[in-house]
This record gives structure tokens, C-alpha cells and sequence, in this order.
């Protein structure tokens, strides 16, 4: 059982009683709570972090795929210009 809960509970049995006996263990709840949501904030960080870090590798991956797609189809172009010169260039030969 978590410390809260059982500070909560302990209250709830009291009733409307005087609490002053209570005040270290909400002292050590509420510091437990802080070092907790701390953590959480640095973990909370470090996570959008690589998620950016994810984000930027992934666009540029995508300009790097656009690049290469460029590239192959002027290569395949300039593939097809030397098929038609070979393809001329046998045609000139068959004929002599």
C-alpha cells in the first residue's frame, strides 16, 4: 500500500481528530511525491528528445530516399540513351 493511501486511511479512521502526529509522514509523502514527478519530468524529456530525434532522422531519411529516386531515374534515362546508340550503332554495322 502506497504511502499516501495509507496516510489517507489513517486520517479517515481518525475522523476530524488532531493530526500533528501526522505532519512527517506527509512531509516524507509530499517530498516522495516530488522526487516522484521529478523523475517523471526527466523521463518525460528524454523520451520527447528521441522522439525529435526519430522525427529528424526519419525526414531526413525521406530526403535522402527523394535524392536517390532522382538519381535512378537519370540514370535509367541516360540507360536508355546508350541502348538506342548500341542498338543504332549495330544496326550500322549489320549493314556495311
Amino acid at each position: 500500500m502506497s504511502v499516501t493511501v495509507a496516510l489517507v486511511l489513517r486520517l479517515v479512521v481518525r475522523g476530524s481528530g488532531s493530526c500533528l502526529d501526522e505532519r512527517p509522514l506527509v512531509n516524507e509523502s509530499n517530498i516522495s511525491i516530488s522526487s516522484a514527478m521529478e523523475g517523471h519530468s526527466t523521463v518525460t524529456r528524454e523520451v520527447s528528445r528521441n522522439i525529435m530525434g526519430v522525427k529528424d532522422a526519419a525526414e531526413d531519411t525521406g530526403k535522402n530516399a527523394s535524392n536517390v529516386l532522382s538519381e535512378v531515374r537519370i540514370l535509367a534515362q541516360q540507360a536508355s540513351e546508350l541502348e538506342r546508340r548500341v542498338d543504332h550503332f549495330l544496326d550500322s554495322v549489320k549493314a556495311m
